[in-house]
This record gives C-alpha cells, sequence and structure tokens, in this order.
C-alpha cells in the first residue's frame, strides 16, 4: 500500500466546569451507604444511571449500576502501571512507587473524551490516572469501552482487565469503540483507574460503558482461560500434506486426532518440543504427511486439561480434503491490501461480495496477496478477528507477506502462523496441474531510510531475504513439481513489472530477485498476482518478461469505489479463468489462460 505518515494533531482542550452539587453529594452517598453495608434503593439508583453519548452507540442506561460521573487526575512521569492498579477515588495525592514526590489529585467531570494535557504541553514520558468508582447493586457484568491517544490500561478492584498493550491505540482519532473489555463488578463498591500515556499529537482517553455488545465485529475482550481461541485454520494445501493451526489461550495441550472419512481408525498427532508435549504456545501447527491425494479426511482436537492433562471431551469433527498431483477441478478467490480501513468496513465489504458471489463461499483456497491489516500490534484482533474470521474453517489459506506485515509490535508472529513447509515466508504449492509459487517481496524502507514514523525497518535485513528467495528459486525451478505443471502462477504482493511504487524500493528489489531465474527460465510462469497499489490493472504479456500482471484492487482509503476488491480463479483442465469482482456484485474485468 501507498504508506502515509499520521498527520500530529491536537485535539482542542475540554471546558473543565464546575461541578453540580447533585454530582458531588450522590457518589459520596453512595459510597457512605454501601461502605456501610447498606444496598442502595431503587429510587437511588436510578438517580445514578448514567446515559451512554458515544457516537454511534445506542444511547442506554445500565439499570442497577452507578457509573462514574467525576474522576480524580494524578499526572506525573514518574508513576507506573503499580500506581495505577493502586490508586483509588479518595485519594487527594499520590506519592510514586518508584519516587517522593507528592502528586495532587484534581478532580474533573467525565466525559467521553477527556484531554489530558488540559491544554499545557507535554511530552512521551507524562504519564496520568484516572481513578473513579463504580456501585452495582449486585454482582454484574457490563463492558468498559477506551481508546487513547496512544497508550491506555485498565483496572478494576486492582486487578488488571485490558489494555492497548505495548503497540499503543492503532485506530486514531481514539474512540471508546477501540478497545471494548468485559468488566466484572461485585456487589458494592468497585475501584476503576486508567494508566494513560500520551502520543505525539495529542494527551487524551476515551472512555464509556456499555451495557450490551452486540456487535459481532466489535466483540468485547477478557483475559482469556486456558483454552482454543478461534476456529482451526488451514494451510499449506497439497495432494500428500497439508498443516492444521490452532490458536490457544494460556497453557493448553493438544492432541490431534484425523483420519481418512469412513474410517474408524484415528490416528493420533501431536507437537513436541524437547520430548513433551507443547503445553503452551500463540499457535500450535499439525503438519499431516503421508496422506491420500484427492480424499477427504476428518480431524478433531483433544485438549489435555491442567493442572494433571487429563483428556477432556473431543471438541467437534471438522473436515479437509486433499488435493491430486494430476489436473483437476477448483477454485479459489484472492483479495489483498485490507489495511487502512476500519475493521468494520472491510468486513462489510468482504461479505457483501461474498453474497454478491455466493461461489466464493465454495471456494477450495483463499489467498491473500499482503498487507492484511496496517500495522500489527495485537496479531489475533489485527488478523483473526478481522478479514480472516470471513473464510471457512474448511477453506485453506495461502498468504504472501506485504510490505505492512513488517510493522508493529507482533508483526514477527506472522512467520509463527503463516509458514510454508519450509519453514519460511516464501513457498511453493503443487495443486492439480498448477504450480504456485508464493514470494516475500519484502519492507518498502530497507533499514537506515530516514523515516521516524517507521522504527520497525531497523530491523530490517532485506538484501539477505531476497538473495535467499533468488537462490530458493533457481532450485525450485528445476524441480518435477515445477517442471512437470502445465500452469504456473506467481503471488507475491509486488510485481516486477506493470506497476508503479511511489517508494522507489520495492519494485526494483523485486526485480533483482527474480530477473535471473524467470527471465531466463525453461519453465516460464504464466501469471503473475500482485497488489500493492490498492488499485486493479491488469497488463498485457509482457516482451521483456513473457508473462501478464493481475493487480489485485481494494484496500485503502476510498476501496468501497475502487473496482476489483476480489479475483474468482476458476482451475479445470487445460484452462483457467479469472474475474475480476466488484463489491456491488459487477465483473470488472476476465482472463482466461488455455494450455
Amino acid at each position: 500500500m501507498l504508506y502515509h505518515k499520521r498527520t500530529n494533531l491536537k485535539f482542542k482542550g475540554l471546558k473543565m466546569r464546575f461541578l453540580s452539587l447533585r454530582r458531588i453529594i450522590f457518589p459520596a452517598i453512595a459510597a457512605v451507604a454501601l461502605l456501610a453495608g447498606n444496598t442502595l434503593s431503587a429510587k437511588d439508583m436510578k438517580k445514578g444511571e448514567t446515559t451512554m453519548k458515544t457516537k454511534g452507540m445506542e444511547k442506554q442506561k445500565i439499570k442497577g449500576i452507578v457509573l462514574p460521573t467525576q474522576w480524580k487526575l494524578f499526572k506525573c512521569k514518574e508513576f507506573s502501571k503499580q500506581d495505577a492498579a493502586a490508586a483509588r477515588f479518595e485519594d487527594d495525592f499520590l506519592i510514586p512507587f518508584q519516587g517522593t514526590k507528592k502528586v495532587k489529585a484534581k478532580l474533573i467531570q467525565t466525559a467521553v473524551l477527556l484531554d489530558l494535557s488540559e491544554k499545557k504541553k507535554f511530552n512521551s514520558n507524562d504519564r496520568a490516572i484516572l481513578a473513579g468508582t463504580v456501585f452495582a447493586e449486585k454482582p454484574a457484568t457490563i463492558y468498559v469501552g477506551m481508546g487513547a491517544d496512544w497508550w491506555i490500561d485498565a483496572y478494576c478492584n486492582g486487578r488488571f482487565i485490558g489494555g492497548t498493550d505495548v503497540g499503543g491505540n492503532d485506530n486514531w482519532p481514539p474512540t471508546a469503540q477501540d478497545r471494548i473489555f468485559t468488566l466484572k463488578l461485585r456487589a458494592g463498591r468497585n475501584d476503576l483507574t486508567f494508566f494513560v500515556k500520551p502520543g505525539s499529537g495529542s494527551w487524551t482517553a476515551a472512555v464509556d460503558f456499555f451495557e450490551k455488545c452486540d456487535d459481532p465485529d466489535i466483540p468485547p475482550r477478557q483475559l482469556p482461560e486456558p483454552g482454543i481461541a478461534f476456529a482451526p485454520y488451514l494451510t499449506n494445501p497439497g495432494a500428500n500434506s497439508v498443516t492444521i493451526n490452532y490458536l490457544l489461550n494460556g497453557r493448553q495441550p493438544l492432541d490431534l486426532e484425523y483420519r481418512l472419512a469412513g474410517s474408524k481408525q484415528w490416528i493420533k498427532a501431536n507437537v513436541l518440543r524437547g520430548g513433551q508435549i507443547v503445553d503452551e504456545a500463540n499457535v500450535l501447527s499439525f503438519s499431516l504427511v503421508g496422506l491420500k491425494p484427492d480424499s477427504t479426511y476428518e480431524y478433531r482436537a483433544l485438549r489435555r486439561l491442567p493442572p494433571h492433562f487429563e483428556t477432556a471431551e473431543p471438541e467437534p469433527v471438522r473436515t479437509f480434503r486433499t488435493y491430486s498431483g494430476k489436473a483437476q477441478k477448483y477454485s479459489f478467490f484472492l483479495i489483498g491490501d485490507t489495511q487502512d480501513t476500519s475493521k468494520q468496513k472491510n468486513l462489510a465489504r468482504i461479505r457483501a461480495i461474498q453474497k454478491a458471489f455466493p461461489e466464493l463461499n465454495k471456494c477450495n483456497f483463499m489467498v491473500h496477496v499482503g498487507d492484511l491489516h496496517g500495522v500489527i500490534n495485537h496479531f489475533r484482533n489485527d488478523v483473526f478477528d478481522s478479514v480472516l474470521k470471513c473464510i471457512p474453517s474448511e477453506t485453506f489459506i495461502v498468504t504472501a507477506r506485504g510490505n505492512h506485515e513488517f510493522e508493529g509490535a507482533e508483526a514477527q508472529q506472522w512467520l509463527e502462523h503463516f509458514q510454508f513447509n519450509n519453514g519460511k515466508s516464501y513457498g511453493m504449492l503443487r495443486i492439480g496441474e498448477v504450480c504456485y509459487i508464493v514470494l516475500d517481496t519484502g519492507h518498502h524502507l530497507p533499514a537506515g531510510s530516514d523515516n521516524c514514523h517507521n522504527v520497525h525497518m531497523h530491523l530490517n535485513d532485506l538484501d539477505n531475504l531476497l538473495e535467499e528467495q533468488t537462490n530458493w528459486l533457481k532450485e525450485v525451478v528445476k524441480t518435477p513439481e515445477f517442471q512437470s505443471a502445465k500452469f504456473r502462477i506467481v503471488f507475491a504482493h509486488v510485481a516486477p513489472h506493470g506497476q508503479k511504487d511511489s517508494f522507489r524500493h520495492m519494485v526494483p528489489r523485486t526485480q533483482k530477485m527474480v530477473k535471473d531465474v524467470f527471465k531466463k527460465s525453461s519453465a516460464p510462469i504464466d501469471l503473475w498476482v500482485a497488489g500493492h497499489t490498492h488499485k486493479y490493472d491488469r497488463t498485457a504479456v509482457s516482451k521483456e518478461w513473457g508473462f501478464p500482471v493481475v493487480v489485485v484492487g481494494g484496500g485503502g482509503p476510498g476501496a468501497g469505489k475502487k473496482p476489483g476488491f476480489a479475483l474468482l480463479f476458476n482451475v479445470e483442465p487445460g484452462k483457467i479463468s479469472m474475474k475480476a469482482l466488484n463489491a456491488d456484485g459487477t465483473v470488472q474485468d476476465t482472463l482466461v489462460i488455455k494450455k
């Protein structure tokens, strides 16, 4: 995608008004009553109900709950998360655990967006704590939403309930819908505190409360219990092997059982490390080999429960199908550059195109040619609780890494979740009579570039990555899988021709990586499919390179108006057909390759 540096903006300071006598007295009366062991009357609870004000959310009241009408604000560079967990609304001042300075509290009224800078200068070393109280008539579960420029963490009764973590807020400008967490309240008083660090443009915090959280695209979060986090996903499709992947929470060892459909005998598989079943990991990948081509298999996971790791009841049985090494009929669809628009818009666009073209839901696999998310700070939320949740679990996923997969606090988890059978971010797949090559065209900035916004480039060693792939490609084109294929297709984020690259890095590096292979290969490729520019395009067969390029559209600002958001490929013996699909249900372009 075309990378945009975030503009440093400053929010206008929120005017701090004197609190009404009612707003000061009522929480105090409620606190005294609850601390004395009394239950608030229904009349008192009604007085304390707070109307939701978050933009885009239905206004509602939370019965039986008294929400904060004011916060205590403490600001000090020496504050830590430990100080935030221990802070209370009654505190008139705080002394940091790692300091001696008394920090006086300031009483401020609640608002959906708080300007913590108070129109004063601030820097990245500043810290703030917000302390308030929530009163519950009885034990209850509600939801707290939060966002910040740029970091925020929340604590309830001294216990961490969630926050932005190391990567920051992601979304700009911040809203209370950026992070929604489950808030479990005990009967009576509950102490709620927030630890907030500023961003480069402002020092703001957005906080709001919800009785319900019904939007499936903004699910509430909570500290997970050990278990399976998402439905399994399939990678590395082939004739004799597949990979089944499980995302896990906490300490959750798994056994996998699989069998040929119709068989009664289960075969057990495990992921081992040092002679033991792996009992704690972000993802467990079961690589199954020696499978029967063109066959349906059943599989299921068996959780082992701590502390003694007894086997629990099996998870639901699921299926996958292997491919043939010979000519066969199948289909797949391809998308790319699903970053730089909100998750809701991306999901709406994908669901719209799936509804307009029901055949997409029956495809055998899905290809994403990179830039799945803008900055990967929260891998599961950014990748799996986003675009990929629209993909049926029996559909294989094939991914090419884009330049944005190099960015973010958890970007390096990409290989952990999507590596090919060779353990790399690039690989080869032979499906029927088609050989697919997936390449990693790297980041858009080499190490040492002058770009203060993107610190992750300082970790890049792109020359080695691209040279490694060149050497690998020289061997791949000699293999029987490549030589015997009737069709050969390359998936990569960037193409060696037919694209403009505003960064002036990626296209030349891609050309250098493949020129000695595909320009002189005795088995030339038939098609190169890329993304990156967010604009659909199809070139003619290049005289220099000998193959055409198709660039999938979609992604980026205004992507709803751009054509070719998805490509649908139908493969049959001797023929590959492609349609470029628009989100409004129309077909933008078609292509047929015959041999």
